[in-house]
């Protein structure tokens, strides 16, 4: 029973902590866009805590290493299965938008990951990221591996925390333009805008 209650709280808790890491987005968003790549879904991806209303015009298109079936009427969602190496399984100029979330401190190849994304984004599109901070590290690992109210696989998966500084040098080198990163959770997460040339 006691561990029943303690996987609610550590959902309940993801929750949370999802939603407060998807506030940048609303405000970032392209005004415009038809096509949309979210790397690292998750179960539950960003947009479907939106208003449908706001993509009824959008194809969303989720990649994560688990294949997740979305039945959701307001959505035309097109899941692939497959875990992230080094390339990404999609043409040249595929996307308006590509948005990952908590997703690249988990990658062993973030440099080749960044230049693909570049390729598949249309050119002027957007890149939406977030990413934990280095002052992230203790918490999260006390969080998981003291208190156990978040999950330890996932913080134990983590390669690195990249500081905002890191994220924008990391995007020039990937060839995108007007890249703007900032702190947000109270300096625990990195936001990150890049836009395609």
């Amino acid at each position: 029973m006691e561990q029943k209650q303690s996987g609610a709280f550590i959902k309940i808790l993801d929750h949370i902590i999802r939603d407060f890491r998807f506030r940048p987005i609303r405000k970032n968003l392209p005004k415009t866009m038809s096509s949309v790549l979210d790397i690292g879904c998750g179960p539950i991806p960003w947009f479907m805590s939106f208003d449908p209303k706001q993509f009824s015009k959008v194809q969303f298109t989720v990649l994560d290493k688990d294949n997740y079936i979305f039945e959701d009427e307001n959505y035309a969602v097109t899941s692939i299965g497959s875990m992230l190496e080094k390339t990404l399984p999609f043409p040249d100029a595929s996307f308006d938008c590509v948005t990952i979330f908590a997703v690249l401190e988990h990658l062993v190849y973030p440099e080749e990951i960044s230049k693909e994304i570049k390729r598949v984004l249309k050119p002027g599109g957007s890149l939406l990221l977030t990413v934990p901070s280095p002052l992230a590290k203790p918490i999260l690992e006390f969080l998981a591996f003291m208190l156990h109210v978040i999950d330890e696989e996932s913080i134990r998966d983590h390669k690195r925390y990249l500081s905002a500084k890191k994220i924008s040098e990391l995007l020039l080198r990937a060839g995108f333009l007007d890249v703007n990163s900032y702190y947000f959770e109270f300096g625990c997460n990195v936001f990150a805008r890049a836009i395609s040339k």
